[in-house]
């Protein structure tokens, strides 16, 4: 059974509707983060997965979050403050965005849809109106420092997903962290780089790529994926455990056409 197959396969049980992949990713994190950990959270947003993160590596563990637009920033203050005030010694929140090198950029931010602002102005993602404003540009080695030892990497910054993680390649290889990451056809035509650079890049540091079901991913992302949202693991590291987690917590009545235990591609933790 191919991707498309299997994909099928999920829709024909859900009606047609994808399920929510946010809440994947959320289970991923769950499955791997314990109390005490480091986590890093590229691209906050409104910081639903900031809170959640914290949540898993309370009482003594850290996470580090990284947004680009200050309005963001201000609202993940406010409601830190107003919900989860006890865990805000847990909070280092970085107002930057984040690629391979440190700098200034133009940031395009689309107050109607805030979840698609970008390092590009792209008109092909029907965000409305654009605000752009300049901003600061770290890389997470710079930030990171060499006592962190980073347990899991959510990266969602729509399409500067892979120059991000050249600037994070040094911690990436020291703490060999479970990654989740979005991707799809237009970073590279925005960012100026192939699918088969991102493939090279997890090969290179000896990860294996899945999708959010398990399903291990070709080394060349085709234009026609279907989905976004992909986790990459160190090879040494098994990962059946997250896969099967997300199975339980979001799919009751939804059989997987091939169990997430087959990922052969790992061996164990």
């Amino acid at each position: 059974m191919d991707l498309d197959e299997f994909y099928d396969a999920i829709l024909s049980q859900t009606q047609g509707k994808w399920v929510d992949f946010e809440g994947l990713v959320a289970s991923a994190y769950r499955a791997v983060l314990s109390p005490g950990d480091t986590a890093l959270d590229i691209g906050a947003h409104k910081g639903s997965h900031t809170f959640q993160m914290l949540e898993s590596v309370a009482p003594s563990g850290r996470v580090i979050a990284f947004e680009a637009a200050p309005m963001m920033v201000s609202e993940i203050h406010s409601t830190l403050d107003l919900y989860y005030s006890q865990l805000r010694p847990l909070l280092t929140l970085h107002n930057c965005a984040v690629l391979d090198r440190a700098g200034n950029a133009t940031f395009f931010f689309t107050p109607n849809t805030p979840g698609l602002s970008s390092l590009r102005n792209r008109g092909d993602v029907g965000a409305g109106s654009v605000q752009p404003f300049e901003v600061q540009i770290r890389t997470v080695d710079e930030i990171v420092g060499e006592s962190d030892n980073i347990r899991f990497i959510k990266c969602d910054i729509e399409g500067a997903e892979y120059h991000a993680f050249l600037g994070a390649r040094n911690t990436i290889a020291r703490c060999r962290p479970v990654v989740c990451f979005e991707h799809n056809w237009t970073g590279p035509k925005h960012f100026g780089y192939q699918p088969v650079d991102f493939s090279q890049f997890w090969e290179g540091l000896d990860y294996a790529v899945f999708d959010l079901f398990g399903n291990p991913q070709p080394p060349s992302w085709p234009a026609t994926a279907r989905i976004w949202d992909f986790l990459a693991a160190p090879r040494e590291y098994d990962v059946s455990h997250v896969f099967q987690a997300a199975a339980e917590r979001l799919y009751p009545g939804v059989r997987y056409p091939i169990p997430s235990s087959r990922q052969g591609e790992t061996g164990s933790a």
